[in-house]
């Protein structure tokens, strides 16, 4: 199975997770690493085993995302999930969010002005919804507001859109907002459960991960889908 991890404006590479190989960092599975530029059908894998393991900065934390010399991550604490940052030398952790349920999955925007992420159950719906807020916890904003999950938010490079994961249609698709939350949209057609989202450098394609049940268990592919002419195109094929 395949999973996007992030696309990288150098070269053109878009990083993804391969389910073989794993190997053990810090507290979390990090599973083979491998790169393929998405304009060729080559695959290389990066040799990871080679690689010094990462010193571990914080607490036990969950989905981190980097700007500049700042970490934002998820902590179980007072009983559930809050977000906090962290200089990215693990010095003056700062809690941001303080609320009654959980806050988590946060997701900068390439500047550092503003974090996306997901508040669970805050109005009593028992659903995820995304919220965006600056990188001191304050102004923070709903941008969605569904009966069902919203999720896994991911900025544009230029700061002006959100792609995200929505159950509003029955499965998991991925759809596409303006950063204050208006003109949401469906991006993904496809027959599994889409989730993992990720801009191209250019802003102009998003990378996305699609999950398939078959008998013989779940497979999951990436894929990349043009913004302006909907097209959308395959990049792994797993059976």
């Amino acid at each position: 199975m395949d999973g996007v991890l992030a696309w990288e404006a150098v070269d053109n590479y878009l990083m993804f997770m391969r389910e073989k190989n794993i190997l053990i960092i810090l507290a979390c599975i990090l599973q083979s690493i491998l790169i393929f530029g998405c304009d060729r059908e080559d695959v290389i894998k990066l040799p990871l085993e080679y690689y010094p393991l990462a010193e571990r900065l914080t607490p036990v934390g969950a989905n981190p995302t980097v700007s500049g010399t700042k970490i934002a991550f998820g902590v179980y604490a007072d009983d559930n999930y809050e977000i906090y940052v962290v200089d990215i030398d693990g010095n003056n952790m700062t809690r941001l969010t303080y609320n009654d349920t959980n806050d988590y999955s946060p997701a900068f925007s390439q500047d550092g002005t503003q974090i996306a992420f997901i508040s669970f159950d805050r109005y009593g719906r028992n659903n995820d919804e995304i919220f965006i807020m600056g990188p001191d916890g304050r102004n923070q904003v709903r941008l969605t507001e569904n009966a069902v999950s919203d999720g896994g938010p991911a900025f544009s490079p230029d700061g002006k859109r959100i792609a995200f994961e929505s159950r509003q249609e029955g499965n998991s698709d991925i759809y596409i907002m303006d950063s204050n939350g208006d003109n949401k949209k469906r991006l993904a057609y496809t027959d599994g459960r889409d989730c993992c989202a990720a801009f191209s450098p250019d802003n102009k394609s998003v990378a996305f991960v699609s999950y398939v049940d078959l008998p013989t268990g779940v497979k999951s592919n990436i894929y990349v889908m043009d913004l302006d002419s909907g097209k959308q195109k395959q990049l792994t094929h797993n059976e």
